[in-house]
């Protein structure tokens, strides 16, 4: 999307924006609508063990795990219908004669039998099984033994057949997919005691991602290629005596396809990825189940559909701990009964899709439904193409959620209009609220004049450190003085370690924009001796240039400003053993005006803002403060905001002993922090005011127009000028 176009929609969006300004008093409420019938209930069923399902049974789903203290492989049976899961007493002999015996797959058989895959080996040098017999165990639907059948050397080539790599008709011929010494997938078709019918042979530029059975008795396989455009899939019913297949002519959305299931609730089978389940049946692919708003912010690895309609879900989860949980569809009763709190977003970041659905998994009032403007972008992960455009057709319409995470949203052309509820007046009618308890600059980092519009809960400190011995004491550097720091520098020295002169104008640009604006008079500062010293500065860098310097470039004095982050406190300490061997330097921060603070920046993971008109205020607020809760904030990945958590963190800094940091390519045991570099530490973070904010149309009118600087097709004065110009006219037309 070009920058007209991008500015069209932002000004679009602004003239929508009086609907929520004037005199109204009463709140008109949310108006995003809500499709609850891909939320699905989730309970969970185990956890703390690797419960990974291999199989549906009815209602229930066979699922391994492995006893380290045995050395061997369990498989359970987990009953939906009961709660129960029970261990199946399996009639192979565990360990034997120095021999190794592992299940390694589960397959539906016809007759309403099971047959479980063995592998018998011995264990060779280096790991390595041989002397392999393999057989399946078929059992009867109460999972009584019933007989053995041994699968031949001659089946397949690899050491083991997985649960993705074999299936089984509903006339009891076997399918079974591997890869050849080429690396080239092979699909061969046996009959029910393992006589080979032969091979089916797929396109060459596809591979045999997963083999499965749909529901009405067929073997399907998935088919996996890719091409300029990103993977493509295509589903395949298979025959085992005619050695050929029918392609199934079902549309395919999964960008990146977890796996494959049979159907239930009459689709055929189902697929996901990691954001949507979808189900087919009479050649179309139907939503089924939401991801995020089932309470999975990390996608599924395995699911497998029950016979009653219920799904068993093996998510993935940040902590890597292994959990099953049981995904039921809500009924009417309940979906009309759900007191919903509606977020919008464009690009949802992990760390607020977490907080949703913790929070969703923990409230017995309320429940957060996620709409995510992302899935509009004509291309992945490109939040400026439909996203926005969506976003802006629903503004136009009076479609606006509860709460907005306007981060990567045109957030002051939406505050300039009165959109955003004040945070400070919704924590003043709370009693039970202290702002005191809470880093205090923090929120006036984020403050829009005198209101509170937009909030996060953690931060991050993007700042510029320098040798004391180059830059003095003083915290906090005027672009002015950095010119001229810069003109007087020790030969040899570069101001930046530049890995090409582009990236450094980019990086400064996205987040110090407001050092040169005033928004609450719709006012900007960029043809001032302040910025032009910046563009100087800017336009002496080498064009092109790319550093071959390492992280020793710091301590030799090769490099003046090492820019950097703290997301904990030991990084501090990190920085003062590694980078700068523990020669004294300062934090000088960005350059930036002298009212501005020290240079530092404060960055968080996402910040929301309260729908002005929303009748959920309240429940807005439940969710604000179970964030900014003592017990939320200790179990943050960035800084807490919430003071004595921070402390405490800060103090926990001088008690790691066996802290390490990489530097130069290597680990480093930086130790534990001292009181000192705690308390120096703390200071800063008092003392900065600013917070990261990037508007991309002024980031692309300063873009374009350093550009022209660079290419020498203007002057310094002329580019200031240019900007000015296009700014403060991008500024009134938002005002």
């Amino acid at each position: 999307m070009n920058n007209m176009k991008l500015a069209a929609i932002s000004l679009a969006v602004v003239m929508v924006l009086p609907l929520f300004t004037g005199c109204q008093k009463e709140k008109t409420g949310a108006t995003l609508e809500v499709d609850l019938t891909k939320s699905y209930r989730s309970e969970q069923v185990l956890v703390g063990e690797e419960g990974f399902p291999l199989c549906s049974f009815g209602n229930s789903v066979f699922y391994q795990t492995y006893d380290n203290s045995q050395n061997s492989t369990l498989i359970y049976q987990y009953d939906a219908n009961t709660g129960e899961a029970k261990e199946l007493e399996l009639a192979y002999q565990k360990d034997g004669a120095g021999r190794q015996v592992r299940p390694d797959a589960i397959v539906t058989l016809p007759d309403d039998r099971i047959g479980v895959i063995i592998n018998d080996y011995r264990v060779g040098s280096n790991w390595k099984p041989t002397d392999m017999m393999r057989f399946v165990e078929i059992y009867d639907a109460d999972m009584k033994y019933l007989e053995t059948i041994e699968i031949p050397e001659s089946v397949a080539n690899e050491e083991n057949i997985t649960n993705n790599r074999v299936t089984v008709d509903s006339d009891g011929n076997w399918f079974i997919s591997f890869q050849d010494i080429n690396g080239n997938s092979v699909l061969d078709a046996y009959d029910s005691e393992f006589q080979k019918y032969g091979s089916i042979r797929i396109p060459t530029e596809l591979n045999v991602q997963s083999l499965f059975t749909a529901a009405d008795g067929t073997a399907c396989a998935c088919l996996q290629g890719s091409d300029a455009s990103g993977n493509i899939y295509k589903m395949i019913r298979l025959d085992a005596r005619g050695k050929s297949y029918e392609e199934i002519q079902a549309p395919i959305y999964a960008e990146y396809l977890r796996g494959v299931c049979t159907g239930t609730n009459g689709y055929d089978f189902c697929y996901y990825d990691d954001e949507m389940l979808w189900g087919v049946k009479e050649n179309t692919s139907e939503e089924v189940i939401s991801w995020i708003n089932s309470d999975f912010c990390n996608g599924i690895y395995v699911c497998e559909a029950l016979e009653n309609g219920q799904f068993l879900a093996y998510p993935f989860t940040g902590d890597n701990q292994d959990e099953l949980w049981l995904l039921s569809k809500r009924t009417a009763e309940e979906i009309e009964n759900i007191q919903l709190i509606t977020l919008a977003t464009l690009d949802l970041s992990w760390s607020l899709e977490q907080a949703v659905v913790d929070y969703n998994r923990a409230s017995t009032d309320y429940r957060i439904f996620i709409k995510d403007y992302a899935e509009y972008n004509e291309i992945p992960y490109d939040n400026t193409s439909g996203g926005m455009e969506k976003f802006k057709e629903d503004m136009l319409s009076g479609v606006i959620a509860d709460m907005i995470c306007a981060d990567n949203l045109n957030f002051e052309s939406l505050a300039n209009k009165g959109l955003f509820e004040d945070w400070y007046d919704i924590m003043e009618k709370d009693e039970s609220f202290n702002k005191d308890d809470y880093l205090p600059n923090y929120f006036e980092a984020y403050q829009s004049g005198d209101a509170l519009l937009r909030l996060g809960v953690d931060f991050y400190v993007l700042t510029s450190a320098a040798k004391t011995a180059h830059v003095g004491e003083k915290q906090g550097i005027t672009p002015s003085e950095l010119k001229e720091l810069a003109e007087t520098l020790p030969e040899g020295m570069e101001v930046y370690n530049v890995y090409h002169r582009d990236i450094t104008v980019s990086n400064y640009f996205h987040g110090m924009q407001n050092t040169y604006i005033n928004r609450d008079k719709a006012e900007c500062y960029f043809n001032t001796p302040e910025f032009k010293a910046m563009l100087e500065l800017f336009a002496s860098l080498p064009d092109g240039y790319q550093s071959n310097l390492t992280e020793l470039c710091y301590r030799d004095d090769k490099v003046l400003l090492c820019n950097t982050s703290f997301n904990d406190p030991i990084d501090y300490h990190a920085l003062a053993r590694t980078t700068f061997a523990d020669e004294k330097f300062t934090l000088i921060g960005y350059p930036m005006n002298t009212d501005d603070g020290n240079g530092g920046i404060f960055s968080t993971d996402f910040t929301l803002s309260v729908n002005a008109q929303s009748k959920q205020q309240a429940a807005v607020w439940d969710f604000m403060k179970h964030l900014l809760s003592e017990d939320y904030q200790k179990k943050l990945s960035g800084m807490p905001i919430h003071l004595p958590t921070l402390e405490n963190k800060m103090e926990l800094a001088t008690k790691q002993t066996m802290a390490t940091a990489y530097f130069n390519g290597t680990e480093v045991n930086v130790g534990a922090a001292t009181q000192e570099e705690i308390a120096e530490l703390m200071a800063y973070i008092k003392g900065i005011k600013t917070s990261y904010y990037h508007d991309r149309i002024i980031y692309n009118i300063l873009m374009e127009e350093t550009e022209m600087l660079f290419a020498g097709d203007c002057t310094v004065e002329t580019a200031a000028d240019m900007i000015q110009s296009r700014v403060s006219l991008y500024l009134s037309e938002q005002s």
